[in-house]
């Protein structure tokens, strides 16, 4: 990656990346929450010490995707603003519609497949969002 050279320029790309890392945690919890709606968590103990980390063990299929697309986007976001809100519109579009294909809003035919509706969800979005990360930023 090309540092900038001016201290506009690295305030900009400091900028430009706490917002691409800020949309990253947001939809992501987002999605995490969803994800957690559809499990049957009445077998499990949410009153003891450790059930806040079970919770963010159990979460982290759904956080996978907003993981990966943000270390990729992180590493190649650049200083214009145009390709950052581009990545967020189409980071929340993903959120969006993954959200309610999980919550049955939007029924989808899974086809033949062996995998569950839940895991084609979340390899279309790391694939999705990291596919649009390399090309709305590589320069």
């Amino acid at each position: 990656m090309k540092e900038p050279a001016h201290r506009a320029q690295k305030i900009q790309l400091a900028f430009n990346r706490k917002v691409i890392l800020w949309a990253h945690v947001v939809l992501g919890m987002l999605a995490a929450m969803v994800y957690l709606s559809g499990l049957d968590l009445a077998g499990s103990r949410f009153w003891t010490v450790n059930s806040g980390a079970r919770a963010i063990f159990l979460a982290l299929p759904a956080l996978a995707p907003y993981i990966i697309s943000a270390i990729i986007s992180t590493l190649l976001v650049g200083c214009q603003h145009i390709r950052i809100w581009l990545f967020v519109s189409i980071l929340t579009a993903g959120t969006v519609l993954g959200a309610l294909m999980l919550l049955g809003v939007v029924k989808v035919d899974v086809g033949s497949l062996d995998l569950s509706l839940e895991s084609q969800v979340i390899i279309a979005q790391s694939i999705c969002y990291s596919t649009s990360a390399v090309l709305i930023f590589w320069r």
